[in-house]
């Protein structure tokens, strides 16, 4: 199975602009009052079986990446399903091999004895596509705290971004 990640960049990209533009405090389903400003954006995603990238605005003052967000994820708008994630997996471990393009244009082939890097590789992708939003100010729509916060987990901890325990401004 072959699989290109820069595809699913484009449906992230349209529905992380669609996400912010359309937000409002009183459909947001999240951790926190839904009328204070957004404190910290969690991304999670989930590559393995069911794949999807959740986006939950925590408004809570001193919010933390605590893993509230995923009693959230499935809300409202809070997510963008990738089925074929699942697939990928599948290729990996039934199929015995996956060709992955990278967002960076690069082919790597995972198996059951070689993947590493596979969740590296979505990570990677949606980190790429949450840096392009911060640089053209995207997350200016928001109503935010002067010192909103954004960071990157995979469901399982197989990925974070950024690294260590320090967090994105946006």
């Amino acid at each position: 199975m072959k699989h290109d990640l820069r595809e699913d960049a484009k449906k992230l990209r349209q529905y992380l602009e669609q996400r912010l533009q359309n937000f409002s405090a009183d459909a947001n389903d999240a951790p926190g009052d839904r009328q204070a400003p957004v404190s910290l954006v969690h991304v999670g995603f989930e590559c393995e079986q069911d794949g999807y990238v959740a986006i939950v605005f925590d408004t809570r003052p001193t919010a933390t990446p605590d893993g509230e967000w995923t009693m959230h994820i499935e809300s409202g708008n809070n997510w963008i399903e990738y089925p074929q994630w699942g697939a990928c997996t599948e290729a990996i471990f039934e199929d015995g091999s996956l060709e992955l393009t990278s967002i960076d244009g690069v082919t790597r082939t995972f198996s059951p004895d070689s993947d590493e890097g596979f969740h590296a590789a979505f990570g990677d992708m949606i980190a790429s596509e949450i840096q392009n939003a911060i640089r053209q100010r995207f997350f200016e729509a928001l109503p935010r705290t002067d010192d909103c916060k954004i960071y990157i987990e995979e469901i399982n901890g197989n990925y974070a971004w950024p690294e260590g325990e320090s967090l994105v401004p946006v």
